[in-house]
């Protein structure tokens, strides 16, 4: 069986998101529709604070605004680590992924550490592994995240692709993933 699902990994500041992004509005050109989560950096309502929103993955629109409600995360600008708020996933992100179930195509951009006490949306998470639409997103490598048995089993899933994003294949990426990408989904290989 071919495996559905396709999650990039990498360095940091290797192009990841810009390789989903870059995916997803090829794809909507074709007509799919795409749906799911994102993770951006962005100012906390706090002074020297800095904060990770969680938000609407929306392939070819605006921003939705960062707003209170959206912060998965806050980190004092001394420390390198944030401060995850299991709750944000847990609400937003499990009904972020219910919406997109309903799509052509799931983004999940990205999963990482911070999901580690999120059981509603690791469940939310896994029950889309488990199904037939296909699933483009990022995950941590495992020398990144510590020891999370979450992130492991994402990594180990019977219907993930782990493809490891270099400098060297980067510029690439998109010619190799496009065409998976469009047979899960029942699109050309080549638009």
């Amino acid at each position: 069986m071919e495996k559905r699902h396709v999650f990039l990994m990498g360095e940091r500041g290797i192009g990841k998101s810009t390789a989903i992004r870059a995916l997803t509005d090829r794809l909507l050109a074709c007509g799919a529709d795409i749906g799911g989560f994102k993770t951006v950096p962005g100012p906390a309502e706090a002074p020297g604070r800095d904060a990770l929103y969680l938000l609407p993955y929306r392939a070819g629109a605006g921003e939705p605004p960062l707003s209170a409600g959206r912060v998965a995360a806050v980190r004092d600008k001394t420390r390198s680590r944030y401060e995850a708020y299991a709750a944000v996933f847990d609400e937003l992100g499990a009904e972020l992924l219910r919406r997109a179930a309903r799509c052509d195509l799931i983004v999940m951009d990205e999963l990482g550490f911070m999901e580690a006490e999120a059981h509603i949306f690791q469940a939310a998470v896994f029950s889309l592994l488990d199904g037939a639409r296909p699933v483009l997103g990022v995950v941590k490598p495992p020398a990144a995240s510590k020891k999370v048995a979450f992130l492991d089993r994402v990594r180990a899933h019977p219907n993930v692709r782990l493809v490891t994003l270099t400098r060297e294949n980067r510029d690439g990426a998109q010619a190799y993933l496009y065409p998976l990408l469009a047979r899960a989904m029942g699109l050309p290989a080549s638009p």
